[in-house]
């Protein structure tokens, strides 16, 4: 009897089990106007995988920069629930930071538990949105506030939008004026990135949502009501950001929650349909 050891650079999740590509398609280059939405898809099935597992991939096959794995609290889970993986392609020209946040694992319950509590959260002048993302994503006991004070212990959690939004700030200071990054996820993961951008409007990120090239999400849940998405067609068009949601066939992640006359959730913005035959359309 032989105990798999979960962190290593060898172990893969189930879903990487059933595809274990790694490499990037060498025919996709960056200046191709489909690279970013394909860096996007990789980065995406990549955060499925654990720390050692990325980090090897990111740095030897894809020869790009590693820049943290992140375990990310849940303050009304009480727990580490959320993950997302922040990468840097210094090949793309402007330079370009990708983050892509996990989706939901077929046995992690806790993650389940997100999707669904489907409970509105809702912030005036802007609609009502999913309560189990935005928890996921760093809602505080007392809402949103635009910062949060950083406790001197070294019991103090990392929330996801705030942790990653700081983190943001400091790597494009850093690099050229024109660095752009771009946020991606799969399922949760994609509910997650397009929540990110609009919390960066809700406060008023300017700065960053100017350096924001693009949310692309597969297979994601709707995430808001009506309101909210008039709310982020409106910012999105405003900084100039492009949305794109993928969604195969007969994925039933994307079909909810239900667009009914009880739960009311809406999605926005484009969607690429693709059939079994990975025929595509808008």
């Amino acid at each position: 009897m032989v105990k798999v050891e979960r962190s290593s650079s060898k172990f893969t999740s189930v879903l990487g089990s059933l595809d274990p590509r790694v490499e990037l398609d060498k025919n996709i280059k960056p200046e191709d106007v489909n690279y970013k939405a394909f860096l996007s898809i990789m980065a995406s099935k990549l955060s499925y995988e654990n720390e050692k597992f990325t980090e090897t991939a990111v740095t030897n096959h894809w020869n790009m920069d590693f820049l943290r794995f992140y375990s990310f609290w849940n303050e009304y889970q009480e727990l580490a629930s959320t993950k997302a993986i922040i990468v840097q392609d210094s090949k793309c020209e402007p330079n370009l930071i990708v983050v892509a946040f996990r989706g939901t694992e077929p046995f992690e319950a806790d993650q389940w538990r997100t999707d669904l509590d489907i409970s509105w959260y809702e912030l005036p002048n802007v609609g009502k949105i999913h309560g189990g993302f935005m928890k996921a994503l760093g809602l505080q006991k007392n809402g949103w506030p635009k910062e949060i004070e950083e406790s001197s212990t070294e019991a103090q959690h990392e929330f996801a939008y705030y942790t990653i939004r700081k983190m943001l700030k400091e790597m494009l200071l850093k690099t050229e004026n024109n660095a752009k990054f771009i946020l991606t996820g799969h399922s949760l993961g994609g509910a997650l990135a397009i929540l990110f951008a609009a919390v960066l409007a809700l406060h008023e990120e300017a700065w960053l949502l100017d350096k924001l090239e693009g949310v692309y999400t597969f297979g994601q849940p709707r995430v808001g009501d009506e309101q909210f998405g008039e709310f982020m067609k409106d910012k999105l068009r405003k900084y100039d950001v492009k949305y794109v949601r993928y969604v195969y066939c007969n994925d039933m992640v994307p079909r909810i929650p239900y667009d009914d006359k009880t739960l009311l959730f809406k999605h926005f913005g484009p969607c690429l349909y693709f059939n079994s035959l990975y025929q595509g359309k808008v």
